[in-house]
């Protein structure tokens, strides 16, 4: 027990010095080790209406993740302390992301997809939501495969979900992600000028256990909205109320007044000559939640700012060895609207 428990806080203490408290508004790599003496009043956000009452199956509690078992002093929260090679990764990773597909086409190589998107381009939507299932799907080299929601408008787009993805992150476990491209730059995580994280408790690219089995499944709540009060887009994960962080209105030239399109799936890449990975369980789809991953309660934030079952939806894959199913309403009140997605992968080619 004594081994056990030197482990668990052996892995705590590396956690914990993987990252720093950062000033809410600080620069990314400037470490603030004492308490901001200012503070910044802002405006109260507005909240999506419409009734949201499904929990996902975990909790997330900080004192699993912070060796003080809350998180950043009150004002701080936490960056991932980057290193020159973190950089480096960081760049080589945004530039196999950066290069996107129009929605339902293919026109980048090496990476694939198995999602339901909106088809009704004239609609405003003011965000998307989903509970997801969480996988481990095996990646090797550049190779990546995510799950994900995704909001777009013109060359504006917003991606937020889970990942296993390397070379961003030198490891191979599942990890939260955001991902954000503008007309002038396009970064994982805080790499740019893109999220403002303001939660102290939960970092951005944090670790995503336990993952999903055949006999246990695991999803994590994610809802990405924009906010009618003040134009900014802001994220909240897991079943907690408080928001993970939020994207500056002014960095955007066409999601600051809202999105035309809303996107659930699977992504994966690997280079064009090397077998394609698994993505979501690394099943091809049976249509049970048992084995196939799953999108569960998918929504869209309509323009008066309600969260009503998504309507409209297409569905597309674009090579075999990746399939998506949407079920549309079940009838289920755990389930309602569901999306299945997933594959073995092992496509070789463009």
């Amino acid at each position: 027990m004594a081994r056990t428990r030197s482990v668990v806080l052996l892995v705590l203490f590396t956690l914990f010095l993987s990252f720093s408290c950062n000033g809410v508004f600080g620069n990314r790599g400037i470490h603030i080790n004492k308490l901001a003496k200012k503070t910044i009043q802002v405006i109260p956000p507005s909240q999506p209406k419409g009734s949201i009452d499904q929990k996902s199956s975990p909790q997330f509690n900080p004192s699993n993740f912070w060796l003080n078992g809350k998180g950043c002093p009150d004002g701080l929260v936490p960056i991932r302390r980057t290193t020159k090679d973190d950089l480096k990764r960081a760049k080589l990773a945004t530039e196999i992301h950066a290069s996107k597909y129009n929605p339902l086409t293919t026109d980048k190589h090496g990476t694939h997809y198995a999602i339901v998107g909106t088809t009704d381009t004239n609609t405003k939507y003011h965000g998307g939501y989903a509970i997801i299932s969480v996988y481990n799907p095996t990646v090797v080299g550049t190779q990546y495969s995510s799950g994900r929601i995704k909001v777009q408008n013109g060359p504006d787009s917003i991606e937020v979900g889970w990942t296993v993805n390397p070379t961003l992150y030198k490891d191979n476990r599942t990890r939260l992600y955001t991902f954000t491209k503008t007309a002038n730059s396009a970064c994982f995580n805080t790499l740019c000028n893109s999220i403002k994280p303001v939660r102290p408790d939960m970092p951005l690219d944090m670790v995503l256990e336990p993952v999903s089995t055949i006999n246990d499944k695991y999803d994590y709540n994610f809802m990405l909205f924009w906010d009618s009060a003040n134009g900014n887009w802001r994220l909240k994960v897991d079943n907690d109320a408080r928001e993970l962080g939020f994207w500056p209105k002014n960095i955007f030239t066409a999601l600051g007044d809202g999105a035309n399109y809303v996107e659930w799936g699977g992504e994966v890449y690997s280079p064009p000559d090397f077998p394609s990975p698994p993505m979501g369980s690394g099943s091809s789809i049976l249509e049970t939640t048992r084995y196939d991953a799953y999108f569960r309660l998918i929504k869209t934030i309509n323009e008066t700012d309600y969260a009503v079952n998504a309507v409209g939806t297409k569905a597309f894959s674009d090579v075999n060895q990746y399939q998506v199913k949407d079920e549309g309403d079940t009838g289920e009140a755990y389930f309602q609207h569901l999306v299945l997605f997933g594959g073995p992968g092992g496509y070789t080619g463009p």
